[in-house]
């Protein structure tokens, strides 16, 4: 139990990649692609997943330190 808090994520860490897992599960909602029309391609299902994540780091860059470490988290999530 003490190993387990000693190695586990900063907070704003583990918050950025639950963003993130976040942002992916909403771009794919069938309805950007069925009633929006989005592209279901590779590069289609690429650009919507990107727009989430950007929007997500705009709000993030306004909110303050901790904000930007979870910003941070979420763009590394997003590059792994």
């Amino acid at each position: 139990m003490i190993l387990g808090r000693l190695f586990a994520p900063r907070p704003a860490v583990a918050a950025g990649r639950k963003l993130y897992l976040s942002a992916v599960a909403q771009a794919r909602q069938p309805a950007f692609y069925e009633r929006l029309g989005a592209t279901d391609s590779v590069e289609g299902r690429f650009e919507l997943y990107t727009l989430h994540v950007v929007l997500l780091l705009r709000r993030l860059k306004r909110q303050g330190p901790q904000a930007a470490e979870t910003g941070q988290a979420l763009f590394d999530a997003y590059i792994r």
